[in-house]
């Protein structure tokens, strides 16, 4: 592992936010001067699409599996809290719960096909 390598999840000191007039309020440690864990993800991914990622991570000595690795881990223990549970099949507004029922059988086989179709350009560059 890259020793400049850090993972830290900046501290919350207050949060808002207001559903119906979409105001968002969110006061946190300062992390201007850090760089985004998914610019290491690549030209690939849809994030950095027209990015100039060689500027972005220009300095930065850090390998780029250690933070999809770290990156990960801190996302599967953000939403390790909800894995397995049923009664949010019945919230609509989550993605992909009618996938999980059997449901929506277009737009699961379009989601594939834009899968397919992003492998095989990136397979073919390879």
């Amino acid at each position: 592992m890259a020793k400049s390598l850090s993972v830290r999840m900046p501290k919350v000191y207050y949060s808002f936010g207001d559903w119906e007039t979409g105001i968002k309020v969110i006061i946190m440690d300062d992390i201007s001067s850090f760089i985004q864990a998914g610019y290491f993800f690549g030209p690939g991914n849809p994030a950095n699409w027209g990015k100039d990622l060689p500027s972005l991570l220009k300095g930065s000595t850090t390998e780029p599996t250690e933070v999809i690795r770290n990156a990960f881990l801190e996302a599967a223990k953000l939403h390790s809290t909800y894995w397995q549970k049923e009664q949010l099949l019945s919230e609509k507004w989550l993605r992909n719960t009618e996938w999980f029922q059997g449901l929506d059988e277009e737009g699961w086989t379009k989601a594939q096909q834009t899968a397919k179709s992003g492998w095989e350009k990136i397979h073919a560059r390879i």
